[in-house]
């Protein structure tokens, strides 16, 4: 009994070793990241996916986004940004904008060469005529990867299907 335990192990562990070397040969040379810095009550989406959220105290980045990237061409960001004292009336000042999408930008970044950044692009908001107290805003940015996901996009809304059927499935 003890042998066959030792067999089963010894066979795991090539396999694992192996599955290792596949995966570190696919590993993504290329990384995109978005970095930002909001210190008021904010939520940023990545192709619909929201990545940060918090509406008390903002939201800081950077962060790694290929995750979210199911496939080559246009990507969407979207930013939610909400005054904090909204109930009391706060809005947002044009001013107020310049200040707070300073470091709001896309970047590539090389993994294999150490770690060589790239700007994708600067996200600036459009210019406010007047003060506001919630600002979305919607991006798009170019993306390039060796690779294209299955996620999401072919998921399907159960919510839609019929109760007994789904439950008999």
């Amino acid at each position: 009994m003890k042998n066959h335990v030792l067999y089963i192990l010894i066979i795991a562990l090539f396999a694992c070793n192996k599955n290792k070397k596949t995966i570190k040969e696919m590993k993504n040379k290329i990384e995109y990241g978005i970095n930002y810095e909001f210190s008021v009550p904010s939520e940023l989406q990545i192709n619909n996916v929201v990545i940060d959220i918090d509406l008390q105290q903002g939201i800081f980045g950077p962060e790694f986004i290929n995750q979210y990237i199911l496939k080559n061409g246009e990507q969407e960001v979207k930013l939610k940004i909400i005054h904090p004292f909204i109930e009391k009336g706060g809005l947002i000042k044009p001013e107020n904008l310049l200040k707070i999408d300073d470091k709001f930008e896309v970047h590539k970044v090389d993994t294999d060469n150490d770690y060589k950044i790239e700007l994708v692009k600067k996200l600036n908001f459009p210019k406010l005529n007047q003060p506001v107290a919630y600002i979305e805003h919607t991006w798009e940015f170019e993306a390039e990867l060796p690779f294209d996901l299955v996620g999401w996009e072919r998921s399907e809304d159960l919510s839609t299907w019929d109760k007994d059927k789904l439950e008999e499935k």
